[in-house]
């Protein structure tokens, strides 16, 4: 056991894994579909990163950080928000208690759902699946532009399929209409890749029943009012971001990072035994509060721009 006199303040960091994953299916290896899930599985592990934390102490002499522990906290509810072949919830089904996705368009959401019937274990009770569009409002029939050479890039928005050489029509709904789709009240990791639809389908929205956020962000739609920096603003102010690359935002939820100042609950609602050696966990201020230099590395970050 580390004596008091040693072992300084506990401090909890958010940080993310990255996981590789080849789900067992059954499928002809030579198949364009089985070519084409490979090539996804191999994006969504590297953008996609699921969350975790790092526990450490500060040494009482000098304050730096030291005996990290990692602990695993990707169990619970995750929502695959333009799901496209499934390649995602595939992975994420290995992690979280059950998954939601949610593809558009109507072959997109056919293949998906054919390979996750040829997966084996019990996918398929992990994983729900759902023919619909995101967007503001809910809407009863919207066109989704598709470009038949680059399915996994259809937009709600024409100038953001600018390629597109087909167009179906879908039910559109919105962050609130999710919940009751899925008759869940948190998300404990929501992961969005909807190629322009992100900025109305957040922005302004309220994030204090999402855990974890991880999206691809483009450039805004042309016909909306909200500006790229809108959005990074929105997302900083609600997430703290423990990862970030061109195009990609990663964030823990802030309001949760500050109800562990007062308990252990990001692990042990998770499995996990903290050791009573650990004493009292805090989050440093500089993961709680926003700042204007944290905003501007992220968008530097984001739009690929980073010294």
């Amino acid at each position: 056991m580390v004596s008091e006199k040693n072992k300084g303040e506990t401090i909890v960091i958010p940080t993310v894994h990255h996981i590789k994953c080849s789900p067992k299916l059954i499928l002809d290896k030579d198949s364009q579909l089985a070519g084409q899930l490979a090539e996804r599985l191999i994006e969504c592990s590297a953008v996609y990163p699921m969350p975790q934390c790092c526990v450490a102490r500060l040494r009482p002499d000098t304050g730096e950080a030291s005996s990290f522990q990692f602990f695993s906290i990707s169990q619970g509810i995750a929502v695959d928000i333009g799901a496209h072949i499934g390649a995602f919830s595939l992975i994420a089904s290995s992690h979280f208690d059950k998954v939601y996705a949610f593809e558009p368009v109507k072959e997109n959401y056919d293949n998906m759902n054919f390979l996750l019937s040829r997966a084996t274990g019990n996918i398929s009770d992990v994983v729900s699946t759902y023919n619909l569009a995101v967007g503001a409002n809910n809407k009863e029939n919207i066109n989704i532009y598709i470009d038949e050479k680059q399915t996994d890039s259809c937009s709600i928005y024409p100038d953001s399929a600018p390629s597109y050489t087909k167009k179906q029509c879908v039910e559109q709904v919105n962050l609130e209409k999710i919940y009751e789709i899925i008759e869940e009240d948190f998300i404990d990791y929501l992961k969005i890749d909807i190629e322009g639809a992100e900025y109305d389908f957040l922005y302004g929205k309220d994030m204090s029943k999402i855990k974890h956020i991880s999206l691809e962000v483009g450039g805004p739609p042309l016909d909306i009012d909200i500006e790229y920096y809108d959005l990074i603003d929105f997302l900083v102010e609600n997430f703290y971001p423990s990862w970030v690359q061109p195009n990609h935002f990663h964030g823990i939820n802030r309001r949760y990072m500050k109800h562990l100042n007062h308990d252990k609950s990001l692990m042990a609602n998770r499995g996990v035994n903290i050791d009573s050696e650990w004493g009292s966990i805090r989050i440093p201020d500089q993961y709680l509060l926003p700042t204007d230099s944290l905003k501007k590395v992220v968008y530097q970050a984001v739009k690929g721009e980073a010294q």
